[in-house]
């Protein structure tokens, strides 16, 4: 009688482990949850994941900037209002006009300069330019390592350049601090309606008043326009200045 031959099974194999997802750096940017986008006459905003809208209104387009482009140190009103204003410009530039001259409609190219500015805007640049300028000759006077012949020549220019703001004290100071109270004016303005937000059943706004205090915090103070009587002053080295220092954490996004 035959022994009955054992056929062995092949071994039973593991699965093999599912890959991990993980997001990328492009999908991260896309879940934002601090997000400020300009649309036409209203803002769109997710403040920590929170949406809200926003009637548009200057202030809002002031802090939008800094909270876009957190300066490195506190820029002044008039290159703040300089730098909003292009970007205004750009997102609602137009990309076709007409041509006077043969009633057809061409494409404005990238680099086309469009001369229609606000008299207001060309004497803040004139302004802001006079500042820098003058800065840039006083930084250069401090400067040790400089001869005496750079620093004669730097004296002689920094004369002139005194002489011009003493005879024309508008287009120098005035227009600057116009500039600064216009703007601090403008972004309290816009700080006092989101304090003051709503919602559709009477309660204070769960998204608008926690923002309002964020910029109370990290934009208003640290630029020295705190609201509160009594708060901290614009320093000898901020007036006139705006700046956004935000959290860990926080990045916003357009």
């Amino acid at each position: 009688m035959k022994t009955p031959q054992l056929s062995l099974l092949p071994p039973v194999q593991s699965p093999a482990p599912a890959p991990r997802l993980t997001l990328s750096p492009t999908h991260a940017l896309a879940v934002s949850p601090y997000r400020l986008c300009r649309g036409h006459g209203y803002w769109q905003l997710t403040f920590a994941g929170q949406d809200a809208v926003l009637k548009h209104e200057q202030g809002l387009a002031y802090v939008a900037y800094l909270l876009l482009n957190p300066p490195a140190e506190p820029i002044h009103a008039v290159a703040l209002t300089l730098r909003s204003q292009a970007v205004r410009d750009q997102a609602h530039a137009a990309t076709e006009v007409v041509d006077p001259a043969t009633g057809k409609t061409v494409p404005v190219p990238n680099d086309a300069i469009v001369q229609e500015r606000g008299l207001g805007l060309d004497d803040a640049h004139a302004a802001w330019a006079l500042r820098r300028k003058e800065q840039e000759l006083e930084a250069i006077l401090d400067d040790e390592s400089q001869p005496g012949p750079v620093k004669a020549e730097v004296e002689r220019e920094l004369e002139t350049l005194y002489k011009y703001q003493k005879q024309h004290p508008w287009r120098a100071g005035d227009a600057a601090q116009k500039a600064a109270d216009s703007v601090g004016k403008a972004i309290k303005r816009f700080y006092h309606h989101l304090a003051r937000a709503v919602d559709t059943a009477g309660n204070p706004h769960p998204v608008l008043r926690p923002f309002a205090e964020h910029l109370r915090q990290h934009l208003l103070i640290p630029s020295g326009r705190c609201c509160a009587r009594g708060g901290p002053r614009p320093g000898e080295g901020l007036a006139g200045c705006f700046t956004y220092d935000p959290p860990g954490g926080v990045v916003w996004t357009a």
